[in-house]
């Protein structure tokens, strides 16, 4: 009986979610709202290509002969989550930014999900590709935080560093969420908006991801900077340590941000610019 209610209570939940604000649930930024955002400012340009029937799609902002900057998002989300960076004057003066969007989201087969951290980090790889006398640093929120990390490890002649914004890395601290499989129930998912079910479906096989990630991170040579804020209560802080059971102390910065939530990106933003800058002077 409580599983019913339970049901029930996810479907009316959504249901509303759905109904009252939808367009607002893809978390991508329609033509007439980047117009709008970025009056005043350069447009980033938007990028499309095809790749393993997919469409890889990103917005690249900044002079091109800069050091290369990927931003990589969390779940659910898309390259707008980091809409004010691409329009940062310092930013664009002085690197070469690309926001894409992952597997499923934005404008990258929106819908279309891809739950293997290893397909995500060959499909952003693709961008990468396209600069290859570059090494980049990748900055990766939340869930984009084990997609740069699988990079790093599948690619490292293509990266430079590594930028964690309260990632989810550590595969002992991923909550078993009640709520998650019955997010999979056709009669739930049907009133569910596509963008947190496309979400559900990331974080359900998440654990196991990041377990497969384990001996990666013992071969990973690549310097850390670490964001975490000590009140956040989605993605718990000790993932910021998790980095250094496998790698030298050299190579790893923790900065902990105190009364910080999860929302760095938003309520934090020269923080993850004080990264970039970091690894950017490192050799």
């Amino acid at each position: 009986m409580k599983t019913i209610l339970k049901v029930f209570f996810i479907v009316s939940v959504s249901a509303l979610v759905s109904h009252f604000i939808g367009g607002c649930m893809e978390f991508r930024m329609s033509s007439k709202e980047m117009g709008s955002y970025y009056e005043g400012y350069p447009k980033p340009e938007l990028v499309s290509f095809a790749f393993g029937g997919r469409t890889v799609h990103y917005a690249e902002a900044g002079d091109p002969t800069k050091p290369l900057v990927m931003f990589v998002h969390g779940s659910p989300g898309s390259w707008s989550a980091f809409a004010d960076f691409l329009r940062d004057s310092v930013l664009i003066a002085n690197f070469h930014m690309i926001a894409p969007d992952r597997p499923g989201f934005g404008y990258s087969n929106f819908g279309k999900v891809e739950p293997s951290l290893k397909k995500q980090s060959e499909f952003l790889y693709q961008i990468l590709k396209r600069y290859p006398e570059k090494r980049a640093i990748l900055v990766g929120h939340s869930l984009g935080g084990p997609v740069i990390a699988q990079m790093a490890m599948d690619y490292p002649d293509n990266v430079k560093g590594l930028l964690f914004v309260a990632p989810s890395i550590d595969p002992a601290l991923e909550p078993d969420e009640w709520f998650r499989p019955l997010l999979r129930n056709f009669v739930v998912r049907t009133f569910t908006p596509i963008s947190l079910a496309v979400s559900n479906e990331e974080i359900i096989g998440l654990k196991e991801e990041l377990g497969m990630m384990t001996d990666g991170w013992k071969s990973l040579k690549k310097p850390v900077y670490m964001l975490q804020g000590d009140k956040d209560t989605l993605v718990p802080m000790e993932n910021a340590y998790y980095p250094g059971r496998f790698m030298p102390d050299s190579l790893i910065y923790i900065q902990l941000l105190s009364g910080v939530n999860h929302f760095i990106p938003w309520s934090h933003p020269q923080e993850i610019v004080k990264g970039i800058h970091y690894l950017n002077a490192l050799p």
